[in-house]
């Protein structure tokens, strides 16, 4: 008999994009032990279809069908934590956590647990990148056909916003941060008109390049162009929308990386940049306090 995990817990870190497992080792371990962590996102991990069966074959897993399965057996013995990075936010994940015995194949019962990653942390400001990802999805539901049927093709393109490495299949919009800079002051430090407190803040101009990606031929690439050139206004305008103050849009042109996404593989890049009020107020009271914490240091100085 293997004893099994205790106090095996998933958490979604604060900073999203991450899944932290703690988990607690028996005292009593057979001499040969190897922990295995089983995940699955959506749906919870199977005892009979996932992890009876993985083992049924754990001899002989090199054409094994995970369907779907992550498997962690690569733990060192004493490991009693782990960070899980390969995960999205707003996607609920489940765990099973098992202690094998190596010599006799026999393995304790599973420990349970699920979180889903999330950002919990505040972060007051605008992000330029999520808003022409947002955007770019709405404009593909504003096309009509020649016979003016209204179309959508938001369905039919997949958003990243992370510059993706290997083959594209498929059409893709991938959307990246090039550069955040500082364009212009705020109007200084000002007293809000309806509340105590000082707001501080500036213009901050976050560029972002917009690439549509198609294996579908240079004939859709260069169609998919010129729609994106006469949605101009409404990229302007659904940004402002989001909150935006201003944007200025450019097509870069023609874009083939064979050696990266394959020799099928066509698009075209967008650059936005878009001009974005940041501002943090401080209340009254902590400026106060601020004061009063400075005074205390000098006098005690």
């Amino acid at each position: 008999m293997v004893n099994p995990l205790s106090k095996f817990v998933a958490k979604a870190n604060p900073f999203g994009c991450e899944i932290d497992l703690n988990w607690l080792l028996p005292e009593s371990l057979p001499e040969n032990y190897k922990v295995y962590i089983f995940q699955r996102s959506k749906t919870d991990v199977d005892q009979e279809q996932d992890i009876e069966r993985y083992f049924e074959n754990i001899d002989n897993l090199t054409n094994y069908n995970y369907n779907g399965l992550y498997v962690i057996d690569w733990l060192e013995p004493a490991m009693t934590a782990l960070g899980i990075y390969q995960v999205k936010n707003g996607l609920k994940y489940y765990y099973k956590a098992v202690i094998r015995d190596e010599d006799s194949g026999d393995y304790s019962e599973s420990s349970n647990a699920n979180a889903t990653p999330d950002f919990a942390v505040l972060v007051n400001i605008l992000d330029g990148k999520d808003m022409v990802a947002k955007i770019s999805k709405k404009m593909l539901d504003t096309l009509s056909t020649k016979e003016g049927t209204k179309i959508q093709l938001s369905k039919e393109f997949e958003v990243e916003k992370t510059f993706p490495m290997g083959e594209i299949k498929g059409d893709r919009i991938i959307v990246e941060r090039v550069n955040g800079s500082n364009n212009q002051r705020f109007w200084g430090d000002i007293y809000t008109k309806h509340s105590t407190g000082i707001v501080h803040g500036d213009y901050d101009v976050d560029v972002i390049r917009l690439t549509y990606l198609t294996i579908a031929g240079n004939e859709r690439r260069d169609l998919l162009s010129n729609i994106v050139r006469s949605r101009k206004y409404f990229y302007r305008l659904g940004l402002k929308k989001l909150g935006a103050i201003d944007v200025n849009i450019t097509i870069e042109g023609d874009y083939h990386r064979p050696d990266i996404h394959g020799e099928n593989c066509v698009g075209f890049t967008a650059v936005f940049a878009v001009l974005l009020e940041v501002m943090n107020k401080i209340e009254q009271e902590k400026i106060t306090e601020h004061i009063v914490n400075e005074m205390k240091v000098n006098t005690n100085e």
